[in-house]
C-alpha cells in the first residue's frame, strides 16, 4: 500500500481499487455491499464501463443505503442482489467466463 490521503474518507479506497482493476484489462467481477458512505461507487462505475461484471447488494430494511442508492443513481447495468444470492452470482459469472 502506498501512503496517500484518504479518498472519500477511506484508506484503502474501493474507488482506487476498482479503478486499478478496470485499467488492468483483465476480466473482473466486482461489487459493493451495503454500508454508509460513498467509497466504491465511482470505482464501480469505472469498472462497469471497462466491461467488468458488477453487482450491488440490496440492503435489508435496517441496513444503511448510502452506497446502494449511489450506485443505483448511476443507472449502470448491474446485478441487484440480496445478500444470500451473492455467492451463487459469483460462481455463475466465474463459470460463464471459463466456458
Amino acid at each position: 500500500m502506498v501512503e496517500r490521503d484518504p479518498v472519500n474518507g477511506c484508506r484503502p479506497s474501493a474507488d482506487l481499487l476498482f479503478g486499478a482493476l478496470a485499467r488492468s484489462g483483465l476480466p473482473v467481477l466486482g461489487g459493493l455491499l451495503t454500508g454508509s458512505g460513498a467509497d466504491g461507487v465511482r470505482g464501480l462505475r469505472i469498472l462497469a464501463e471497462a466491461g467488468g461484471k458488477v453487482f450491488v447488494q440490496r440492503p435489508a430494511d435496517y441496513a444503511p443505503r448510502d452506497r446502494y442508492d449511489g450506485v443505483r443513481a448511476l443507472g449502470l447495468e448491474l446485478s441487484d442482489l440480496k445478500q444470500e444470492a451473492i455467492p451463487e452470482w459469483i460462481l455463475e459469472q466465474t463459470n460463464a467466463a471459463a466456458a
